[in-house]
Protein backbone atom coordinates (compact mmCIF):
# COMPACT_ATOMS: atom_id res chain seq x y z
CA UNK A 1 0.00 0.00 0.00
CA UNK A 2 2.99 2.33 0.68
CA UNK A 3 3.86 2.23 -2.97
CA UNK A 4 0.50 3.04 -4.37
CA UNK A 5 1.01 6.33 -2.15
CA UNK A 6 2.60 9.85 -2.58
CA UNK A 7 4.78 8.71 0.45
CA UNK A 8 8.12 8.10 1.60
CA UNK A 9 7.89 6.76 4.81
CA UNK A 10 5.10 4.93 6.74
CA UNK A 11 5.19 4.22 10.28
CA UNK A 12 3.25 3.42 13.54
CA UNK A 13 4.58 2.95 16.97
CA UNK A 14 6.82 0.24 16.91
CA UNK A 15 8.50 0.21 13.33
CA UNK A 16 8.38 2.26 10.40
CA UNK A 17 8.54 1.38 6.58
CA UNK A 18 10.24 3.19 3.45
CA UNK A 19 8.78 3.35 0.40
CA UNK A 20 10.61 1.10 -2.87
CA UNK A 21 11.99 -0.79 -0.02
CA UNK A 22 11.33 -3.71 2.53
CA UNK A 23 7.74 -2.56 3.19
CA UNK A 24 7.50 -4.52 6.46
CA UNK A 25 9.01 -2.98 9.92
CA UNK A 26 12.48 -4.37 10.13
CA UNK A 27 13.84 -2.77 13.38
CA UNK A 28 17.53 -3.43 12.47
CA UNK A 29 16.81 -2.92 8.88
CA UNK A 30 15.22 0.85 10.25
CA UNK A 31 18.15 1.55 12.20
CA UNK A 32 20.41 1.39 9.59
CA UNK A 33 18.67 3.51 7.15
CA UNK A 34 17.88 5.65 10.31
CA UNK A 35 21.80 6.13 11.10
CA UNK A 36 22.61 6.44 7.05
CA UNK A 37 20.20 9.42 6.46
CA UNK A 38 21.72 11.10 10.03
CA UNK A 39 25.41 10.37 8.92
CA UNK A 40 25.22 12.12 5.46
CA UNK A 41 22.66 14.80 6.12
CA UNK A 42 24.90 15.60 9.55
CA UNK A 43 21.88 16.40 11.39
CA UNK A 44 19.57 15.68 14.36
CA UNK A 45 15.92 13.44 13.18
CA UNK A 46 14.34 16.06 14.57
CA UNK A 47 15.64 18.94 12.43
CA UNK A 48 15.26 16.46 9.51
CA UNK A 49 11.51 15.78 9.83
CA UNK A 50 10.82 19.77 11.11
CA UNK A 51 12.67 20.17 7.37
CA UNK A 52 9.99 17.82 5.56
CA UNK A 53 7.29 19.60 7.27
CA UNK A 54 8.49 23.15 6.45
CA UNK A 55 9.41 21.78 2.74
CA UNK A 56 5.66 20.03 1.92
CA UNK A 57 4.33 22.39 4.01
CA UNK A 58 2.55 20.11 6.09
CA UNK A 59 2.38 20.83 9.37
CA UNK A 60 1.12 17.84 11.51
CA UNK A 61 1.60 16.08 15.30
CA UNK A 62 0.92 12.34 15.15
CA UNK A 63 -0.96 10.50 17.93
CA UNK A 64 -1.54 6.65 19.17
CA UNK A 65 -2.69 5.36 21.98
CA UNK A 66 -3.48 1.50 22.50
CA UNK A 67 -6.39 0.71 24.65
CA UNK A 68 -7.27 -3.36 26.74
CA UNK A 69 -10.21 -4.27 26.12
CA UNK A 70 -12.52 -7.50 27.11
CA UNK A 71 -14.33 -9.90 24.47
CA UNK A 72 -17.53 -8.04 25.29
CA UNK A 73 -16.04 -4.78 24.43
CA UNK A 74 -14.39 -5.86 21.35
CA UNK A 75 -17.74 -7.29 19.77
CA UNK A 76 -18.90 -4.53 20.84
CA UNK A 77 -16.45 -2.60 18.52
CA UNK A 78 -16.58 -5.21 15.75
CA UNK A 79 -20.60 -4.75 15.50
CA UNK A 80 -20.75 -0.94 15.53
CA UNK A 81 -17.99 0.20 14.10
CA UNK A 82 -17.09 -2.68 11.43
CA UNK A 83 -20.27 -4.36 10.29
CA UNK A 84 -22.38 -1.58 10.85
CA UNK A 85 -19.74 1.03 9.70
CA UNK A 86 -20.81 3.66 12.17
CA UNK A 87 -18.48 6.58 11.93
CA UNK A 88 -17.72 9.33 14.86
CA UNK A 89 -18.46 12.65 15.01
CA UNK A 90 -16.20 14.96 14.78
CA UNK A 91 -16.86 18.02 12.98
CA UNK A 92 -14.06 17.72 10.25
CA UNK A 93 -15.21 17.29 6.54
CA UNK A 94 -14.38 13.32 5.41
CA UNK A 95 -12.62 13.25 2.16
CA UNK A 96 -12.65 9.18 2.31
CA UNK A 97 -12.88 6.24 4.68
CA UNK A 98 -11.12 2.79 4.13
CA UNK A 99 -11.83 -0.75 6.11
CA UNK A 100 -8.59 -2.00 4.63
CA UNK A 101 -6.67 -3.01 7.80
CA UNK A 102 -9.51 -1.49 10.56
CA UNK A 103 -11.12 2.41 10.09
CA UNK A 104 -9.02 4.87 8.34
CA UNK A 105 -10.95 8.50 8.11
CA UNK A 106 -9.00 10.41 5.99
CA UNK A 107 -10.16 13.96 6.77
CA UNK A 108 -9.93 17.48 4.43
CA UNK A 109 -6.41 18.82 4.08
CA UNK A 110 -4.87 15.19 4.30
CA UNK A 111 -4.91 14.65 7.61
CA UNK A 112 -6.79 11.52 9.18
CA UNK A 113 -7.45 9.40 11.78
CA UNK A 114 -7.43 5.32 12.45
CA UNK A 115 -9.22 2.40 14.80
CA UNK A 116 -7.53 -0.51 14.57
CA UNK A 117 -7.45 -3.95 16.45
CA UNK A 118 -3.57 -4.77 17.06
CA UNK A 119 -2.67 -7.57 15.19
CA UNK A 120 -0.25 -9.29 17.65
CA UNK A 121 -1.44 -7.93 21.18
CA UNK A 122 -4.53 -7.54 23.24
CA UNK A 123 -5.18 -4.47 22.26
CA UNK A 124 -7.53 -1.62 20.15
CA UNK A 125 -4.83 0.99 18.55
CA UNK A 126 -6.42 4.82 18.13
CA UNK A 127 -4.16 7.05 16.00
CA UNK A 128 -4.56 10.99 14.54
CA UNK A 129 -2.02 12.83 12.66
CA UNK A 130 -3.97 16.64 12.83
CA UNK A 131 -2.31 20.22 12.35
CA UNK A 132 -1.29 20.29 15.98
CA UNK A 133 -0.85 18.28 19.11
CA UNK A 134 -4.11 19.66 20.54
CA UNK A 135 -6.33 19.02 18.10
CA UNK A 136 -4.47 15.40 17.24
CA UNK A 137 -5.71 14.96 21.02
CA UNK A 138 -8.72 15.83 20.43
CA UNK A 139 -9.59 13.78 17.80
CA UNK A 140 -8.20 10.94 19.75
CA UNK A 141 -11.04 11.76 22.51
CA UNK A 142 -13.62 12.04 20.23
CA UNK A 143 -12.76 7.94 18.95
CA UNK A 144 -12.52 6.95 22.57
CA UNK A 145 -16.03 7.96 23.46
CA UNK A 146 -16.96 6.19 20.32
CA UNK A 147 -16.04 2.98 21.32
CA UNK A 148 -16.24 3.26 24.93
CA UNK A 149 -12.71 3.07 25.95
CA UNK A 150 -10.70 5.22 27.75
CA UNK A 151 -8.44 3.35 29.79
CA UNK A 152 -4.97 3.53 27.76
CA UNK A 153 -2.26 1.07 27.92
CA UNK A 154 0.79 2.24 30.01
Amino acid sequence: MLNNQNALVGSESNGMAFKNHLLFKDGIFLAFMVAEILAMSKTSLGSLVAKTKNKYNFPCETVEYAYPFNEKQREYIEKFVFKKKQLPETGLKIESVSYADGLRIIFEGGYWGVIRFSGNENVIRLFAEMPTRKKADDIIKIFEKFIGLKERQI
